[in-house]
């Protein structure tokens, strides 16, 4: 819970620092929106097959961020939204490992 928080708390500096808003979020173009609804389906499905389901929602969701960084750096380069996916899909990556090292320790 502490974690969430941090990130959430960390997440509105970042807005705040580079003027980010919510309005400037959304899909670039057709191809985005089919990518993130592919992600969605895939990380659903795994979630329901695999009993890890943390383990897969924190690793889909850094592919996720990490897609969203890609498409908001190359087509709204202007909005600094893609330094906020990237700080998600970074703490997505970090969630992920330590998921990963405390599942393979037990």
């Amino acid at each position: 819970m502490a974690f969430i928080t941090f990130i959430l708390v960390i997440e509105y500096f970042l807005k705040k620092k580079f003027n980010v808003s919510n309005e400037d979020y959304g899909v670039v173009n057709k191809f985005h929106m089919y990518i993130r609804i592919v992600l969605a389906v895939i990380t659903i499905l795994l979630i329901l097959v695999v009993e890890k389901f943390i383990l897969l929602a924190a690793g889909s969701a850094a592919i996720f961020f990490l897609m969203e960084t890609f498409v908001s750096r190359r087509y709204k380069k202007e909005v600094k939204v893609w330094i906020i996916d990237l700080y998600f899909s970074v703490m997505c990556l970090s969630l992920f490992i330590i998921n990963l090292v405390v599942i393979l320790k037990y």
